[in-house]
């Protein structure tokens, strides 16, 4: 019996020693996760941790938050713990005077808060839940639950939430919100955000307590996610919707409806001083806004980064006005862009866009498009300089304070000279290369005016040289208008031309552009104005067309005779000496007597021939027979050859010839009776 006690005796004695050990184990790994703190989010949100009450087996905290931006923290959170052997179990609840905070700032009541927590110290677990019950701004009860899940090996957290609902006021409100987080170490105190998602179930939001306009949301679903790569990270945005209603009461009944949205951006190594939150952070300033930061940090975001992809479709969108039983819908639209920002210098891009269909209702003349297309690529586009160019001009929007005129006036010239060096930078450096491709197949206005594959297209590349070579090409297989009785067919127009010094006309496009032309009115005096908008485009460029064409078919609708017409255009403009006189006016006079044109243009003569026209006495056919015959006789600058009617221009240097002969003639006696 005394031997039995005696195992008995031995076997509690360990028990409790090991028991002690574990408590002492379970207090020291308590002690190193408390010293952990504060953690970071970001470099922006702050969590510490003050230690009120400790003895062997439980502890007081609570926990602090700190906004770094404002400046501003506040005790969020009074936890008991209680310490096991190897776990430990938490008891906690928002402090009083947070809760205060909380009902003032978003003014609601809270009526009950809940948070519990248990984790292993050995690393096996973290767990805690979050239950808070609520009255929202409508007075109405809701819930909002929140677990958090750590994971020791990888130390990644994981946040889970869900909000039964929230009303703003009698009209406005969500429900059913559901998101959740994970959140990555960067370093031992400091985490990250890894991606962010969030389901609505849906929302009806009104402006102005219902008066003015509204928003109804239909299950959207937005998630974000990121990617840390050293001192860069990659970002990637998806958002989408079932619906969107926007409806505006002013004017009355007004109503924008989208279904199915999908919106994506993807942007990979954006550095990591740049972030999308702190934009907000100056959008969301109480003070003032600070305009010219607020453009900076976007370029930045959009253009400080190797490549950006986003995209934007919709399955349909339709303008409706109620009281005027008008419409206008939209199907099957989506757009894309791909940019490769890795060097500002030599951007290159591609975008696109399609719409299956379109059409309107209740207009006086309703139309239908069926199967848009554009699409195009730009290469070698010089955007460093171009945003250097922008930035050295946002002070232009900003609010100038009357402490600052004076620095201003004393910067004015050295403003000057930057902007007209970033212009002349774009002009003598410009480069860029680019492809275009618009199509439609078939349009139609009202009941009278078809058209059927609508095509146009560009091309344009700069050689070593300088030299612009492009083509344009526009094709129209139909035109149909029934009330003119009139139709064309198998429309085409072949454009190739050369153009030299063609970056001779970058400063005239700044200048006619609405962000640059306060600047260029500011920066550039009548001199800088005339030689660099006026002079040197005029001057330098040289103008080069080898044998454009244009062709087709015109005849009466209903059809009574096609037509076929050919025309086809040569010119040559050169580059003029250096010119004392810099007017337009008579530099552009001095251009045209160093252009030389070479145009021939003929048509098949029997519907006007023949009178088939009789009765055709719409507008188009009125001025295409007025040009023919005009008072019932041939133009006299019109040919007849064989079956077809010509006319032949010529001109070299400051001559000019028609139909062979010289133009203006010399004296009468060279014109027939008619001419006379």
């Amino acid at each position: 019996m005394n031997k039995k006690v005696k195992i008995v005796g031995s076997l509690s004695l360990i028990a409790a020693t090991l028991a002690l050990g574990a408590q002492i184990y379970t207090n020291h790994k308590i002690d190193q996760i408390l010293q952990k703190f504060p953690y970071s989010l970001q470099d922006k949100f702050q969590l510490d941790v003050v230690e009120q009450k400790k003895n062997f087996f439980s502890r007081e905290l609570v926990l602090k938050l700190s906004n770094d931006e404002s400046n501003t923290s506040s005790e969020i959170i009074q936890t008991k713990l209680t310490a096991l052997p190897f776990a430990v179990l938490a008891d906690s609840a928002l402090i009083p005077s947070f809760v205060k905070e909380l009902n003032k700032n978003f003014k609601v009541t809270i009526d009950k808060n809940n948070i519990t927590s248990k984790f292993s110290v050995i690393g096996d677990y973290f767990q805690s839940n979050i239950d808070t019950q609520f009255r929202d701004l409508a007075n109405k009860s809701q819930s909002l639950v929140i677990e958090l899940n750590f994971e020791p090996k990888s130390h990644l957290m994981e946040i889970q939430s869900h909000l039964s609902g929230f009303n703003y006021d009698a009209n406005s409100k969500i429900n059913d919100l559901t998101a959740s987080a994970t959140l990555i170490p960067i370093d031992d105190n400091q985490y990250d955000i890894e991606n962010v998602s969030v389901q609505l179930k849906d929302g009806d939001i009104y402006f102005l307590n219902g008066d003015n306009t509204n928003i109804k949301l239909q299950k959207l679903d937005y998630n974000l996610d990121k990617s840390l790569s050293g001192s860069n990270y990659n970002l990637s945005t998806k958002i989408n919707t079932d619906g969107i209603t926007i409806t505006d009461k002013n004017p009355k009944h007004a109503t924008i409806q989208f279904k199915n949205i999908a919106f994506q951006l993807a942007q990979k190594d954006i550095p990591n001083q740049l972030s999308y939150a702190k934009l907000f952070h100056l959008l969301n300033n109480k003070n003032e806004l600070n305009t010219a930061e607020i453009i900076n940090q976007s370029l930045d975001l959009l253009f400080k980064n190797k490549e950006s992809e986003v995209s934007f479709n919709f399955e349909n969108l339709t303008l409706a006005h109620e009281e005027k039983d008008k419409e206008v819908s939209f199907d099957n639209f989506s757009s894309s862009f791909k940019g490769n920002f890795s060097d500002l210098s030599q951007v290159q891009s591609s975008y696109a866009f399609a719409l299956k269909s379109s059409q309107s209702k209740g207009e006086n003349k309703p139309f239908k498009i069926k199967d848009i297309q554009f699409k195009g690529n730009n290469k070698n586009v010089n955007l460093a300089t171009q945003l250097e160019l922008l930035k050295s001009n946002i002070q232009i929007f900003s609010k100038i304070k009357p402490s600052e005129k004076e620095q201003e006036n004393t910067s004015l010239e050295k403003e000057k000279n930057t902007f007209i060096t970033h212009v002349k930078t774009l002009s003598q450096d410009y480069n860029q290369s680019q492809e275009m491709l618009f199509k439609i197949d078939e349009l139609a206005l009202g009941d009278n005016i078809e058209l059927k594959g609508i095509e146009i297209g560009a091309s344009g590349v700069v050689s070593e040289d300088k030299q612009d070579n492009e083509n344009i090409e526009l094709a129209l297989a139909s035109y149909v208008n029934k009330k003119d009785q009139f139709q064309l067919k198998n429309g085409k127009i072949s454009l190739p031309f050369t153009a030299t010094n063609v970056g001779s006309i970058i400063p005239l496009n700044i200048c006619n552009n609405l962000i640059y032309q306060a600047a260029c009115t500011k920066y550039l005096s009548v001199n800088d104005y005339t030689d660099l908008i006026i002079y040197q485009p005029i001057k330098n460029i040289a103008i080069n067309i080898e044998q454009a064409k244009i062709n087709g078919e015109i005849d009466t609708y209903p059809s009574t005779s096609l037509t076929p017409f050919e025309g086809k255009l040569s010119l040559k403009s050169g580059i003029l000496e250096d010119q004392k006189d810099k007017r337009s006016f008579a530099l552009l006079l001095e251009k045209w007597k160093n252009t030389n044109i070479d145009l021939s243009f003929a048509f098949a003569n029997k519907l006007f021939k023949e009178n088939l026209l009789k009765g055709k006495n719409s507008t188009s056919w009125s001025l295409i027979n007025d040009w023919v015959n005009p008072e019932g006789q041939l133009n006299p600058y019109l040919k007849e050859n064989a079956d077809n009617y010509t006319i032949e221009i010529k001109k070299e240097g400051e001559q000019t010839w028609i139909n062979g002969e010289i133009f203006p003639p010399t004296n009468g006696e060279n014109l027939a009776p008619e001419q006379q």
